[in-house]
């Protein structure tokens, strides 16, 4: 995600048009903190989905993938390595 800065000068809002109306005037620093706190909790529910599935795709493939007559996951490093993630 980026970032970027905007300035307005001399810019009026109308009342009506005010996020938080007459209370929200020179709270917008402290509204838009509260808009990253829930960005910040939806990126990490994103990754923490994308980790889970990334661990479960190696554990089917510890258990399909065969070398030397046996399944990698037998193996104590693939364990390890799997353990890890987990």
């Amino acid at each position: 995600m980026h970032s970027y800065e905007l300035a307005f000068e001399d810019w009026f809002v109308p009342e009506a048009n005010l996020i938080g109306g007459s209370d929200g005037l020179g709270k917008g620093f402290y509204l838009q903190m509260q808009g990253f706190e829930n960005g910040r909790l939806q990126t990490a529910a994103r990754a923490l989905g994308i980790m889970q599935a990334a661990y479960e795709a190696a554990v089917a493939y510890a258990a399909e993938r065969k070398v030397f007559g046996s399944p990698i996951g037998d193996y104590q490093l693939t364990q390890y390595k799997l353990g890890r993630m987990a």
